[in-house]
Parts: structure tokens; C-alpha cells; sequence
């Protein structure tokens, strides 16, 4: 991609979680936890906590002796830019009220009412990350409707008290 173009839509995204794929089919990602994006002139420079991968083994890459790594990546090996959609319909307007759909006789507003009526605006998803505030009851993971085994000695951790419902 162009460097403006990429630059316009991380604008466009400031903020949101977003993903940049590469022409090698790999992909960094910047407004989440563990990521920055940098510009560097000619490049993006992408900034992420050192997680497992090939290299972490190595002595003198582990997390403890460079907790850090930094990703140089041309803007032409860019292919793509993704960020996530909120449910505002300020926020879905925002994105997709000025682009003519494609395919298909609705014409945007049509479209519009479809993606604000949507029926995963009423969506628990499942359980995921550990150790997050939005986990607890009537959070966007909803209520623990599970059953969970220890091998702690000290039984289930207190997060799971937390997540039964208690009458």
C-alpha cells in the first residue's frame, strides 16, 4: 500500500484495535495491549512485548533480558489495514455511511439499518481471557454458566467466586 493510505486509515481507525497484514501473509497489530505503531519515515515501526516465538529460547532473547521487540516494515509490504467496528451507530456511520455498497440492490442506508438491528449487538461471547475486568458478571463475557476444575491445593481461585452468580 502507499504510505498515505495506510496513514489515512490508522487516522481514520486512531484509537481501535487494528491489524496491518503483510505481503508475506503475516500480520502486527497496534492499539492492543503488548503493541505500538511508530512512523518511521520510509517504514512502520512496530513495537510489541516479546512473546514465545522461534527466537525466544535463544540466550539473550528472552523476555527477562529484552522484554521488547522492534519491527521495521515497509509501507509498500503492507496489503492490507483491519480495525474493528464498534456498536455505536455514530461509530458504524463513521466508517461506512460515505462508501457506495458493491453487489447488492440496498442502497446504504438500507444496509446501515441492517448492521444498527443487528442481532450480535445481543451477544455474550464465551468465556476468554483470564485475569481481565470485563469477565465479570454481567460484563460483555457475561455470566459463568461453567464448571471448572483445580489443581491448585487451595481449590479455585478467587476470580471464579467472583464469577458465580450468588443468591
Amino acid at each position: 500500500m502507499i504510505k498515505n493510505v495506510v496513514l489515512a486509515k490508522l487516522e481514520q481507525f486512531k484509537d481501535r484495535p487494528v491489524e496491518l497484514g503483510l505481503i508475506d501473509v503475516k500480520s502486527i497489530y497496534g492499539n492492543i495491549e503488548g503493541h505500538w505503531l511508530f512512523d518511521g519515515g520510509d517504514c512502520i515501526v512496530h513495537v510489541e512485548k516479546n512473546v514465545s516465538n522461534s527466537s525466544y529460547e535463544i540466550p539473550s532473547l528472552t523476555q527477562r533480558e529484552k522484554p521488547f521487540v522492534i519491527t521495521y516494515i515497509y509501507y509498500d509490504d503492507i496489503s492490507f489495514v483491519k480495525s474493528y467496528i464498534g456498536p455505536g451507530s455514530g461509530e458504524i456511520n463513521k466508517d461506512i455511511g460515505s462508501l457506495s455498497p458493491l453487489a447488492t440492490t440496498k442502497s446504504s442506508d438500507d444496509i446501515l439499518k441492517e448492521l444498527q438491528g443487528d442481532t450480535i449487538h445481543k451477544a455474550l461471547s464465551p468465556r476468554s481471557f483470564q485475569n481481565v475486568d470485563n469477565v465479570a458478571p454481567g460484563s460483555s463475557y457475561g455470566t459463568f454458566k461453567g464448571s471448572a476444575i483445580s489443581t491448585d491445593i487451595n481449590g479455585l481461585s478467587k476470580y471464579y467466586d467472583d464469577l458465580v452468580n450468588k443468591d
